[in-house]
């Protein structure tokens, strides 16, 4: 009898089948300008968990951040306040990737031409009262073509270059997006072209600036 069920425990073995993770195809990560599209956050406190979502809902804001994976391990693009933040990354096995300033690799959940998700799971001590938390982080970025729309990444002047998602200078056949809770100032003297312009944030035009649009 002993063996009988030995040899049924050896049939159920061989007939369940195995779950294996399906490899996702990292090329699609490569030559796509990415951005935040939404970041949640779970932190389990106990059995208290508490959930946080930020949704960018595809326009850049501060708060997003935006990357162009290279596929030499060299991360480019901007962070939060809109500067350039170059770093660096490494593919792991199980569909896993460690991106510098991490303190362990996060699991890549989804990649397609158009969608790329991530989740890390890791502890925090808190600081005042030393109790630590396991906090999850989600985050799902959206590709983007950043010279299609001239969307600004910050505060700063319209002259200068990397204050677009382009890296140039708006010209008069360019669509130009003013993002909330940033202020473009036009240089004093200084004459701006755009052929569109969406203004979500503040536009100042210095003493003597002008600002021409071809699509009046």
């Amino acid at each position: 009898m002993k063996n009988i069920f030995s040899i049924l425990a050896l049939i159920a073995i061989i007939i369940v089948p195995l779950k294996v993770q399906a490899q996702i195809d990292i090329n699609k990560l490569y030559g796509k300008h990415w951005r935040t599209k939404t970041y949640d956050i779970v932190k389990s406190h106990s059995t208290i968990p508490i959930y946080y979502r930020y949704e960018d809902k595809g326009a850049l804001d501060y708060g997003s951040t935006t990357t162009f994976f290279h596929n030499d391990g060299k991360i480019t693009g901007f962070n939060a306040g809109g500067w350039p933040a170059p770093g660096s990354y490494k593919l792991l096995p199980n569909n896993q990737i460690f991106i510098e300033g991490d303190e362990k690799a996060s699991q890549i959940t989804k990649l397609t031409d158009t969608e790329f998700s991530i989740e890390i799971t890791q502890p925090y001590t808190t600081t005042l009262t030393n109790e630590t938390y396991n906090i999850t982080t989600k985050i799902t970025y959206e590709s983007f073509d950043p010279c299609t729309l001239y969307e600004s990444l910050r505060s700063g002047n319209w002259d200068d270059p990397t204050l677009w998602t382009c890296q140039q200078v708006p010209s008069v056949n360019t669509n130009v997006q003013i993002n909330k809770n940033h202020k473009i100032k036009v240089p004093s003297g200084y004459t701006a072209y755009a052929k569109n312009i969406i203004l979500k944030g503040e536009l100042d035009l210095q003493q003597n600036a002008n600002l021409i649009s071809s699509n009046k």
